[in-house]
């Protein structure tokens, strides 16, 4: 049984008469249909009149217990979550800027592949492979930081490996989706520029 919270190990537990081995302090579980509360009364009852002294306390439901034992857990989790999607957005800005400003750079080789009869698309493939290749350089940077780091996070891990290959995989797919679309934009405008007029700003 986890007796000591979800983060830790089950241990063993073994039911024992009562009369065997009497508690000072003893829970009465109910399934109940419809709402728990409404049974606390006639349980009240019941208790005083099997003993006037047995004190009815500590009355919660069993989604009200679990929610307090995963409460903690569940909060690290969220604020991991959160710090874990704004650095996902601020990795994305920085990539977007970067590669807005190689594009910007390269507006005049822009202009010179156009005219001599570069597709748009092809311009795209310029711009998106370069901002890809640096993802990926950052990706395999990132991912051998993440095993590593993966060690000192392992309790607060449950039910999951800290090199669990589904969700390296996975997060790997959410950093490259948002990189593909942070340099999408810069080179979607790269392709629509006119190629005349950005050889006359050069």
């Amino acid at each position: 049984m986890r007796y000591n919270g979800v983060d830790k190990a089950a241990d063993p537990a073994i039911y024992e008469p009562f009369r065997q081995n009497e508690w000072s302090s003893t829970y009465l579980v109910l399934r109940t249909r419809g709402d728990p509360h409404g049974l606390l009364a006639p349980v009240r009852q019941l208790m005083g009149a099997l003993d006037s002294e047995l004190a009815v306390s500590d009355v919660r439901t069993m989604r009200e217990r679990f929610e307090e034992a995963v409460g903690a857990p569940r909060f690290r989790s969220l604020l991991f979550a959160a710090f874990g999607v704004l650095g996902l957005l601020l990795a994305a800005i920085g990539l977007y800027a970067v590669t807005a400003t190689i594009v910007a750079e390269r507006t005049r080789e822009m202009g010179v592949r156009m005219v001599l009869g570069a597709l748009p698309r092809a311009v795209v493939g310029v711009v998106i492979g370069g901002a890809m290749r640096m993802a990926a350089g950052g990706l395999v940077i990132g991912l051998i930081g993440a095993m590593l780091g993966a060690r000192l996070l392992q309790g607060l891990l449950f039910g999951l490996s800290p090199l669990d290959p589904s969700t390296y995989v996975e997060a790997a797919a959410i950093l490259f989706v948002t990189s593909l679309l942070a340099a999408w934009l810069p080179a979607r405008r790269a392709a629509l520029a006119d190629p005349m007029r950005s050889l006359r700003e050069e």
